[in-house]
């Protein structure tokens, strides 16, 4: 018959053995990792520096997650406006040779070329990344630009009743241009106003991306523009007007080439500080860490000195505990 003394004896055996072996796993755990479970108490209740470090970490953590996502939207960017200057320039060569002696068939295909390269600076202009709006400025939610479709149709009524090339173009230039209407009534759909900063450093901030209403970007569109309104204005200007509209829109492309050679050297000059203050950044945080790492990390060979005193405990315990169970009144005497 088991005693109050004997069923003690029996839990006070369970919970050493559960004690043993939560020391057990917590000394493997720190071995394994290196940290203390318990950091406060590895402390001595002094977390006040690493607290701080943590800060520091976690600080730096934040302006590298800001900075890796703005070179995203910079480089996505950078493709875009490479492929829009490429086109742009490429039927400027086409149109730029066009003369009044030029076939109907050179014409219009300097005028396709034109109209092509209108619509895909449109669709990059519109293009997304990682969800985001690349040319609305802080209007991530939404595309800048309105179709080339409906840009093309508000043009031709803005031009119509013109019938020198001179004049149509001029007309075009002053759309595009207009900070109230035409392309800023009808075309851009993005944010306005002055570009939102973004703060990659405690020092060092970027001044907003580019938009698709910037002027470089007004003026190459104006100039793609001029040739694919050529064609739609074939049933009231003539042969020799349409050539002088392409010649000129030709030279207005490779102007316009120049400017998004710029922008895009600007949008350069931001990802280069962005790279210098991630490798800033980065050696800062890789400081920061050592330093609470020393602080914190555990000794190797005490955390094993623990880990192997525990593991004798455990097996002492079990042995003990066997020995107890097979205990008699006989085997004692």
């Amino acid at each position: 018959m088991l005693t109050v003394g004997d069923r003690s004896q029996a839990f006070q055996s369970l919970n050493t053995g559960a004690r043993l072996k939560t020391d057990l796993n917590r000394y493997s755990n720190e071995l394994s990792s290196g940290k203390p479970a318990d950091v406060a108490k590895h402390l001595s209740g002094r977390t006040a520096a690493v607290a701080g470090l943590d800060r520091d970490i976690e600080r730096i953590d934040g302006f590298l997650d800001r900075a890796t996502a703005l070179d995203l939207t910079l480089d996505r960017q950078q493709l875009a406006l490479a492929s829009i200057t490429e086109t742009l320039e490429d039927s400027g060569l086409r149109m730029i040779v066009v003369r009044s002696d030029t076939t109907l068939s050179q014409l219009e295909t300097a005028e396709k070329l034109g109209e092509d390269a209108f619509g895909s600076a449109i669709e990059r202009l519109n293009g997304f990344s990682a969800g985001r709006s690349l040319f609305s400025g802080v209007a991530t939610d939404r595309v800048p630009l309105a179709s080339a479709q409906t840009i093309l149709d508000a043009l031709e009524i803005e031009v119509a009743g013109l019938t020198e090339a001179g004049d149509i173009a001029t007309a075009v230039r002053d759309w595009f241009a207009d900070p109230v209407g035409g392309f800023s009534a009808v075309a851009y759909q993005g944010a306005t106003g002055d570009a939102a900063k973004h703060r990659i450093s405690e020092i060092h901030s970027i001044d907003g991306t580019a938009r698709a209403d910037a002027p470089e970007v007004r003026s190459a569109l104006a100039a793609s523009a001029t040739a694919a309104l050529s064609a739609r204005l074939s049933g009231t200007i003539g042969h020799a007007e349409r050539a002088d509209l392409l010649k000129g829109a030709g030279t207005d492309a490779f102007s316009a080439a120049q400017g998004l050679h710029g922008l895009a050297a600007r949008i350069g000059d931001d990802q280069a500080l962005i790279a210098n203050e991630r490798v800033r950044l980065g050696a800062q945080r890789t400081m920061f860490a050592s330093a609470r790492n020393d602080r914190v990390n555990l000794d190797p060979f005490e955390s094993a000195s623990r880990l192997q005193e525990a593991q004798q405990s455990l097996e002492l315990h079990f042995t003990a505990t066997a020995r107890l169970s097979r205990l008699s009144l006989a085997n004692y005497l």
